[in-house]
């Protein structure tokens, strides 16, 4: 049978945590001036985040207001902590995966 592993197996062995964050602009919200501002610095934001290599990739969704990122840190609080630096965080829903890479899997079995 196959084992699952969860988030905390990862985060002790000292494994890289990689997330995939999909971000939808919630429902009720209007596209008001602030709103407007809060994507311009959104955008400020991912450039950061992109270069200290804690942002993998980050993609907007065609036709909708939210986007798709693969965020890379420690723990989930470090995780918590990039998300409400999001000057759109109050503005977004946001629903979050747990990633695991393979070579990952690996290391957390001793099998290659």
């Amino acid at each position: 049978m196959a084992k699952f592993y969860n988030v905390y197996e990862v985060m002790f062995c000292g494994l890289e945590m990689k997330y995939l964050v999909l971000s939808r602009l919630r429902s009720g919200v209007n596209v008001t001036p602030a709103v407007v501002k809060a994507i311009a610095d959104h955008y400020d934001l991912v450039k950061k985040l992109k270069a200290n290599g804690k942002l993998e990739v980050h993609y907007p969704l065609l036709g909708r207001h939210g986007g798709v990122s693969i965020y890379v840190v420690e723990s989930h609080e470090e995780l918590q902590s990039l998300l409400v630096q999001n000057p759109l965080f109050n503005f977004n829903d946001y629903e979050i995966f747990p990633l695991l890479e393979y070579e990952s899997v690996e290391k957390l079995t001793g099998k290659s």
